[in-house]
């Protein structure tokens, strides 16, 4: 140790191999990213069979909690169609006719509003 006034200093090398060791930093954990049909299987299995959410969540190696979020996605009808994505169909406009645009004018204002 090396002495300087008051004070007693350690070697430069000594403090390193100290605070190195509390700067250790743990590898960033990685997570799966499910398919919106892996999602699906997975909630029709809770809502399926006699097993607790948390028991097919744990099998599956996913948190009990986003299982439930799914199950209500699925339940309101949006975790997908039936392993489909929707699709986009394609639509024609026609010109309105006069006489068209002039009954559906009429038949507008018959009705009252609320």
């Amino acid at each position: 140790m090396l002495s300087r006034g008051r004070y007693v200093t350690k070697p430069i090398k000594e403090i390193m191999d100290r605070v190195t060791g509390f700067t250790e930093v743990k590898a960033a954990r990685k997570y799966r990213r499910r398919t919106v049909d892996e999602k699906r299987e997975i909630v029709e299995e809770t809502l399926s069979s006699g097993r607790s959410v948390e028991e097919i969540a744990r099998s599956h190696e996913v948190n009990a909690n986003q299982v439930f979020d799914w199950r209500k996605q699925y339940l309101k009808g949006r975790l997908g169609v039936d392993g489909r994505e929707c699709a986009l169909l394609p639509v024609t406009v026609n010109e309105v006719n006069e006489s068209c645009a002039d009954e559906a004018g009429d038949r507008s204002s018959e009705r009252p509003l609320a």
